[in-house]
């Protein structure tokens, strides 16, 4: 089981029913990963998000990054968000990086 502040699951729930309503077309697929999936954080650690989606473009990442920055903003909660399209996921998960083997071992999907 989860155990990461209440302010967090909070700041977690509402970051991925905006995701839903402002790519409602997209359905992302989010994963959280990092020390808050490991449960080893500390206090002021981000919150690190995968966040898969059928494409990427300039706009729906500046619409992620808005609605990041609006959580900060409204509940000094840090969502640090990783955006890739599912075609560069699918590649990423082929390689053995630190990156991809931290979100395959302690990955949550979301």
């Amino acid at each position: 089981m989860l155990k990461i502040p209440l302010k967090d699951t909070i700041a977690i729930a509402y970051f991925k029913d905006r995701l839903a309503r402002t790519l409602e077309d997209e359905r992302p697929k989010l994963i959280l990963f990092g020390s808050k999936a490991r449960g080893d954080f500390k206090p002021g650690s981000d919150i690190d998000i995968l966040i898969v989606l059928k494409r990427t473009t300039p706009e729906k990442r500046r619409l992620i990054s808005d609605v990041a920055t609006d959580i900060f903003l409204k509940q000094q909660v840090d969502i640090s968000p990783h955006i890739y399209s599912s075609n560069e996921y699918k590649k990423l998960r082929s390689l053995e990086t630190p990156f991809m083997l931290s979100v395959k071992q302690d990955g949550i999907t979301i």
